[in-house]
């Protein structure tokens, strides 16, 4: 696993995030009942979700394409292709896993493809990722980064996923797959 920083003024995923669904505090998602009044956590993040996917063609696929190529291929090396649309995902304090635990060669995943995984709100413990150390070991580690920070793995081969969001934060966050340049 590598992990770096990334100039997020540039690269300012969270601004565009806010935006769109309108809150200042991606963290406190869960308790802004506001915005979906009545509804419950798992509810309310599945349309916020659908919210961020129905607008990511308003700038977030292009956000993302000058990360890919500026903030990730000057740590990976020479990129041949890369997801064009981020998987997006939100992760509310109160509620059960995003993801069973798995590795993405489950789902044809070639092993030379890597997954780029960038939060957009500081993950720490159960509101983070969970990536085991070495393929088979299932010795699961949430990943701990701020804003402004990412990682590149393995996801074909390192078993990842998350767990039940005790944190009092909910996170956002991104992944893309890059595959480099033979």
């Amino acid at each position: 696993m590598v992990r770096f920083r990334y100039d997020a003024t540039r690269h300012d995923f969270r601004a565009w995030t806010r935006a769109v669904l309108g809150v200042e505090d991606l963290s406190r998602l869960h308790e802004a009942p506001a915005l979906l009044p009545g509804l419950s956590l798992e509810h309310r993040r599945c349309l916020m979700l659908k919210r961020l996917y129905d607008h990511r063609g308003q700038g977030l696929d292009e956000l993302m394409r000058r990360f890919v190529t500026e903030a990730v291929a000057p740590v990976f090396g020479p990129i041949s292709s890369y997801q064009e649309r981020a998987c997006l995902r939100i992760h509310m304090h109160g509620c059960d896993s995003t993801s069973a635990f798995h590795h993405d060669g489950e789902w044809g995943q070639q092993e030379a493809t890597q997954n780029v995984w960038i939060p957009w709100t500081p993950v720490w413990g159960t509101n983070s990722l969970w990536v085991e150390s070495a393929p088979g070991r299932a010795d699961y580690a949430p990943v701990e980064l701020g804003y402004g920070e990412a990682i590149i793995f393995q996801g074909a081969v390192l078993s990842h996923g998350s767990v039940a969001n005790d944190s009092g934060s909910t996170r956002v966050s991104a992944d893309v797959r890059v595959k480099p340049r033979p």
